[in-house]
């Protein structure tokens, strides 16, 4: 009876943690959504990206770089973030503390209330903001679409026309990766690029919204170099290329660069000790271009 007791007592916590997240809130946090299949994948490539920014407190400039990765199969494509499960192992922790019963969690907490709980022990992890949106191409239909998130609860998609760039292929050569490539100019949306594309890989694709050279980019900067894409890694695979089935809310390009910039910006915090599970985030003090001028 005292053991049936204890459990009752549990409860409250617990369905008071977890009244706020639909199931979809929950398949969509630990990866179990329905996907859609919409190619198969022959060509794995990692890319170093980077952007650079502005401390607006000391106007001292930086560089951030994620690691991206292009999956593209026959006529589809999708480049996302690598390290968007990164935080793997505390959620494991965070599972493990929810199934022993009583777990409580808090929202919001502010960067003050963490320099608090780090003195008191457990588990503290700080997830810097990166570049969170997948953008996937259909090459023979020219459409482009985006689909990006906020926390767990909102997630958006934006779908473009986008035709193939207005290339200038150049009789410059550079080697990237031991494949031979060579380069070839254009303007898109307001910035000006140079890529350099292997003919070795006659895959007509690269990096974010670029493609349209008859072999795959493997190496693409702006002219004012705020942001380059440079490969480090191709492999062949046989995996397919999925998006989730969700409740998407339908989106603009402008308003998909805002939540982009916001990720970007905020570093995501979170601490677990005796079953208290404590969520916030901090705002870094960055100035970032838009990728996208008009």
């Amino acid at each position: 009876m005292r053991k049936f007791i204890v459990i009752l007592l549990l409860l409250p916590k617990i369905s008071f943690a977890f009244a706020q997240f639909s199931k979809q809130d929950m398949d969509r946090t630990q990866g179990k959504l329905k996907q859609e299949v919409l190619d198969k994948a022959s060509i794995l490539c990692t890319y170093e990206a980077s952007q650079q920014y502005k401390n607006k407190n000391t106007d001292v400039t930086g560089v951030l770089t994620d690691t991206l990765m292009l999956l593209v199969g026959k006529s589809s494509s999708c480049f996302y973030n690598e390290d968007a499960q990164r935080d793997g192992m505390f959620r494991s922790h965070v599972d493990a503390a929810r199934k022993a019963g009583g777990l409580i969690i808090k929202q919001g907490t502010s960067a003050e209330q963490f320099n608090i709980l780090r003195n008191q022990g457990g588990i503290y992890v700080e997830e810097p903001g990166s570049n969170k949106s997948k953008i996937y191409k259909n090459r023979k239909k020219n459409e482009v679409i985006t689909t990006d998130k906020v926390g767990t609860l909102s997630v958006y998609k934006c779908e473009e026309t986008i035709a193939p760039q207005a290339w200038e292929i150049t009789h410059d050569t550079l080697t990237v990766l031991g494949y031979l490539c060579q380069r070839a100019t254009t303007t898109f949306r307001g910035r000006s690029y140079n890529a350099w594309f292997t003919a070795e890989i006659p895959i007509n694709d690269g990096p974010w919204k670029l493609y349209g050279l008859p072999g795959l980019i493997l190496k693409a900067t702006s002219d004012d170099f705020v942001f380059s894409f440079t490969a480090i890694g191709i492999e062949k695979t046989k995996d397919s290329i999925t998006m989730d089935k969700d409740s998407y809310i339908k989106s603009t390009p402008e308003q998909i660069a805002k939540i982009t910039e916001k990720n970007r910006l905020t570093t995501m915090m979170r601490h677990l000790h005796n079953n208290k599970y404590s969520m916030g985030s901090r705002i870094e003090p960055w100035i970032l271009e838009p990728i996208e001028k008009e």
